[in-house]
């Protein structure tokens, strides 16, 4: 795995962007200063990266990455592909990192951070909860206060804690491959009448074991509980028919599975950081640049 051994960090970090956009004839290179670490999740059918000193190789569907200080790194995708940048960068009063391939003996190093530069095997509920946050992180540089200024510091701090957790637990024995066979049951299931009022109780009948059974391998296979599950592919449904901006509040909420439109605006608001309306604006990219990150782009 490449990434950064990163020691503690000097001061608080400063916002340097906070921007979701989507690019096409997508052409990147790393201009960053050596004080600034950036996180970006990038969502296209394909695109291509190549790092200094460890090879160039190419990315499919979705990714997580964080990128530590003026690495030499660049990206592109070939013409015509659609690339979907969520990305926020930081500055600090300096950064002491080295960036490389991990070995055996940095994962029992616990005085540095490692941060891989793309972080392999995410699940679902991750990618969610990373994704939550850097548009949490953007909804609170729009608002310019001291508090949302504090939150943004605490959600850079956050996200180094989980890339290193993500790193060392990939280090650590690979689960099966193969999800538990009554888990995808469960999963196809929710994922084809999430608009029903589905309970753990009534799929767990279904499947023929108890709720209790149906809780326990869900937490084991899948790291989160059966109602979360639940409750995060009807986030994404939300979102869906949210950022399509042609359904009101109420006919998503029916859509979806909830009590009403009050209940929906409540839990998505919760879950992304942001109201209905907020994420609307992020989706069509209504002025949400306030520093634009030096991006190239071909032809332009």
């Amino acid at each position: 795995m490449y990434g950064y051994r990163l020691k503690k960090p000097n001061g608080l970090p400063r916002a340097v962007w906070a921007c979701k956009t989507a690019v096409n004839n997508y052409s990147w290179v790393n201009k960053n200063k050596p004080c600034m670490i950036e996180f970006s999740l990038c969502k296209a059918e394909k695109r291509t990266l190549s790092i200094k000193n460890y090879g160039e190789f190419d990315i499919f569907d979705r990714n997580f990455s964080c990128l530590v200080g003026n690495t030499e790194v660049s990206s592109f995708a070939d013409e015509g592909v659609t690339v979907e940048i969520s990305s926020i960068a930081v500055s600090f009063d300096s950064l002491e990192f080295e960036a490389k391939n991990f070995e055996s003996s940095d994962f029992d190093d616990t005085d540095t951070l490692l941060i891989p530069h793309v972080a392999d095997g995410l699940t679902d509920g991750e990618y969610c909860e990373l994704e939550r946050l850097l548009h949490r992180f953007i909804h609170c540089y729009m608002e310019k206060s001291v508090t949302a200024e504090l939150e943004c510091s605490a959600i850079t701090f956050f996200l180094l804690s989980k890339l290193d957790s993500v790193a060392r637990r990939s280090n650590k024995v690979k689960k099966d491959k193969y999800i538990n066979y009554y888990v995808m049951k469960a999963d196809s299931i929710m994922l084809k009448r999430f608009s029903e009022k589905l309970t753990q109780k009534t799929v767990a009948s279904e499947l023929g074991i108890t709720p209790s059974y149906l809780s326990a391998i869900y937490k084991s296979s899948m790291g989160i509980g059966f109602s979360d599950r639940l409750f995060e592919i009807r986030m994404k449904e939300a979102e869906r028919l949210v950022s399509e901006a042609s359904h009101t509040a109420s006919e998503i909420a029916l859509k979806v599975g909830f009590e009403d439109e009050s209940h929906l605006r409540r839990r998505f608001k919760q879950y992304f950081g942001t109201s209905i309306r907020e994420y609307r604006c992020i989706s069509k990219e209504q002025t949400l640049y306030h520093k634009k990150p030096e991006r190239d782009k071909k032809g332009v």
